[in-house]
C-alpha cells in the first residue's frame, strides 16, 4: 500500500491518530471491563485489574512511545483521549469497590476519592517503567497496592 492511499480512508495523520487513540482505548477499556466482569472478590479483582492494565500496557510500550512523539502535535485528540481512558478506568474501580462495600468486604468510604488515589498510585507504578525503565517487581507492587486499599495503613481497633 503507497504512502498516500490511507489518505483514501483519512483526512489528515491528525485524525489517523485520533482513531488509533480511539481504538486502542477501547480495546484497552473492553480488557479492564472483561477481567473484573466475574466477581472473584474485591482483592483478586483489584489485582487482575491492575495485572491487566500493565499487560496491556507492556504489550504496547512501542505504541506508547510513538504516541508519545506524535502527542505533541496533535496534544487535542491525545489529552481527550487520556482523560477518557481515566474517566473509564475509575468508573470500572468505583464499580469494583461499591460492589465490595456492598458485599461487606470494605467498609463504608467515598469510592470515588479512593479509586482516583487507586489509578494515580497504578500510575505512577507504570511510569517507572514506561520512561524510566525502572523494574516493575509487579508481583510484589500489585499486593502491596492492593493491600493499601483493602487494609489501609493504620491500625484498627
Amino acid at each position: 500500500m503507497g504512502k498516500g492511499t490511507v489518505y483514501l480512508y483519512f483526512q489528515s495523520k491528525e485524525e489517523i491518530f485520533s482513531e488509533v487513540v480511539r481504538r486502542e482505548t477501547a480495546l484497552f477499556l473492553d480488557r479492564l471491563e472483561e477481567v473484573v466482569h466475574e466477581d472473584h472478590g474485591i482483592a483478586d479483582n483489584l489485582k487482575r485489574f491492575i495485572v491487566a492494565r500493565v499487560t496491556h500496557l507492556s504489550e504496547r510500550v512501542m505504541l506508547h512511545a510513538v504516541n508519545q512523539d506524535i502527542f505533541s502535535e496533535v496534544r487535542t485528540e491525545g489529552e481527550k483521549a487520556v482523560a477518557y481512558a481515566v474517566e473509564k478506568e475509575r468508573e470500572i474501580v468505583e464499580a469494583m469497590l461499591q460492589r465490595g462495600i456492598d458485599k461487606g468486604e470494605l467498609r463504608t468510604f467515598d469510592v470515588h476519592d479512593i479509586a482516583l488515589a487507586f489509578i494515580s498510585a497504578l500510575k505512577g507504578i507504570e511510569s517507572r517503567w514506561v520512561f524510566q525503565g525502572e523494574d516493575l517487581g509487579l508481583e510484589r507492587k500489585v499486593e502491596l497496592l492492593v493491600d493499601l486499599i483493602i487494609n489501609g495503613v493504620r491500625y484498627r481497633n
